[in-house]
């Protein structure tokens, strides 16, 4: 299963990307080369998750939304409330809640305050399926990031913040 992000199978090396230094003096080859290696390893990831889930018939779209709604208990929620919390259009949120119900994992009912609004239910077999999938989620979880040791995880993690923090700082200029 391949994932939206598409990245070249054979990226150059940072020594062919440094040789480009003399041709373009701006040219950061190490940066480019770490965006480049995050997104590749970010690629990869999002396929092994992608295949982790498929024997349960979910996409990590539903599997979000499915997390998401579960986290709402008895209460329920909207498509609305979900779509903004998965950050997707609704009209992506009404794909992935129709085959959700279709599925029987939700159910969409009226609220009993105001029959306009919609919530959104997961229902006992979505409970069991979550309950069954996530120690299995969890550990491949865990795996790919089994080869760091906790002090490594801590740093990688702070990396990762400050890398996030220089893109939304980018993204809102």
């Amino acid at each position: 299963m391949n994932s939206k992000l598409i990245i070249p199978k054979h990226l150059p090396t940072l020594e062919k990307m440094k040789e480009q230094h003399e041709q373009y003096p701006w040219y950061d080859a190490l940066a480019i080369f770490t965006v480049n290696e995050m997104s590749r390893t970010t690629k990869i990831l999002v396929d092994m998750a992608e295949n982790s889930l498929k024997e349960f018939k979910l996409s990590r779209g539903r599997y979000a939304a499915l997390w998401s709604i579960a986290k709402t208990q008895e209460s329920g929620t909207t498509p609305a409330e979900i779509s903004a919390e998965l950050e997707v259009t609704r009209g992506t949120m009404t794909g992935l809640l129709d085959g959700l119900v279709k599925d029987g994992l939700i159910e969409r009912r009226h609220c009993e305050d105001d029959r306009r609004k919609i919530l959104v239910n997961i229902t006992k077999q979505g409970s069991t399926l979550l309950d069954e999938l996530s120690p299995i989620h969890f550990t491949f979880l865990a795996k790919t990031v089994s080869g760091l040791t906790d002090k490594e995880k801590e740093t990688f993690l702070k990396l990762l913040k400050k890398i996030e923090t220089s893109c939304l700082k980018e993204k809102g200029s």
